[in-house]
């Protein structure tokens, strides 16, 4: 995603600027990317056919969120995709072969184990997408999806010791670790530009004050 996120990022948002660091660092995390899928034993075209065109509209997703974000805030965002989310999901639903079924058919609804659950996953859902949003308007699309890549290494650090069936061979440890050093350059990099500018504007402020 932060390889897609970085191109589009000059085509979409033409105001943004993009260093040869940053690139260099997206280099890297799509470098281990691919590494870690070549290792993959139980390859399957058809996932990651889809899981392309899924990266694809993710970064256009998070792109047009930090582009219409100049004008709005993260809630009024979240609340503007919500509404446009709701009727896909409800055709989705009934389109779909089994889902509706699986939903009318469920015996659960009145144990309190599936009202804690729901209500837990309602609550998860609604702090991962604020979380997403508001990383999104308060740094960029690229960074967002330089922080999801992290947390798809941690995930895959608890992978391997709560899941026996996670293939683990030396090219996965190298795609991880050239991800993980890939994405810990580029928030370094994002940490010291935006010290460097609230340093300056700091010092531009004191300057007016004197004058």
């Amino acid at each position: 995603t932060p390889a897609f996120t970085f191109i589009l990022s000059a085509i979409i948002l033409k105001k943004q600027q993009l260093t040869l660091k940053t690139g260099f660092c997206v280099l890297t995390i799509t470098l281990g990317a691919a590494i870690t899928s070549t290792g993959d034993v139980a390859y399957h075209f058809q996932s990651y056919a889809i899981g392309c065109f899924s990266v694809i509209f993710h970064a256009l997703y998070l792109l047009t969120v930090q582009r219409y974000s100049e004008q709005r805030t993260s809630n009024d965002v979240l609340y503007i995709n919500s509404l446009l989310s709701l009727p896909m999901i409800v055709t989705f639903m009934i389109t779909s072969s089994h889902e509706l079924s699986n939903v009318k058919s469920y015996d659960g609804y009145s144990t309190p184990k599936f009202w804690f659950y729901f209500f837990l996953s309602i609550i998860g859902g609604g702090l991962l997408n604020a979380a997403t949003f508001w990383c999104t308007i308060k740094n960029s699309a690229l960074t967002t999806t330089v922080v999801g890549v992290l947390k798809s290494i941690l995930q895959i650090f608890v992978g391997m010791f709560a899941f026996d069936q996670l293939s683990i061979n030396y090219k996965t440890i190298l795609g991880i670790l050239l991800s993980l050093i890939g994405g810990t350059m580029f928030s370094y990099l994002e940490y010291t530009n935006k010290q460097s500018k609230s340093g300056s504007n700091t010092s531009d402020n004191d300057s007016v004050q004197t004058t």
